[in-house]
This record gives structure tokens, sequence and C-alpha cells, in this order.
């Protein structure tokens, strides 16, 4: 367990000393767009994701000011 640890500690110090460590980037960094909520197979691939994007879009709306929020008003 000791030696696991001091790998994930070198490995850890070696992330933290990289120049280059911010400009790493890959898809589950990248923040989703508006229109990839419709599309992205996380989002889609079953009926508890879909309508957790619509509650929260639901919510943005609400808290947020939206067509949604304003013709109820």
């Amino acid at each position: 367990m000791i030696a696991h640890w001091m790998l994930l500690d070198r490995t850890r110090r070696s992330v933290r000393r990289d120049p280059e460590r911010h400009r790493y980037t890959d898809a589950a960094l990248t923040p989703v767009a508006d229109n990839e909520t419709d599309t992205m197979e996380l989002f889609t691939h079953n009926e508890s994701a879909r309508n957790e994007v619509v509650r929260t879009r639901r919510i943005h709306e609400l808290t947020h000011g939206g067509a949604a929020a304003n013709a109820e008003a």
C-alpha cells in the first residue's frame, strides 16, 4: 500500500510541476454547449437523463430569466 501511495504521490508531483498542465483539456473537461444536451449520449441515453436536462433548463429559465419565465409573468 505504501508503494502504491508513493507512485501516486510521484505522479501528482510530476503533474503539479508540469508548466503545460493548465493547457490540458479533453471532452470531459470541455464545457457543454446548449445544443449538445440534445445530441450527446450522456444526456440522451435514457429517460431519466432526458428529464434531468429538461429540469435543469427549466430551473435556469426560472432563475436567470428566459422565454418561458417571461411568458408566465
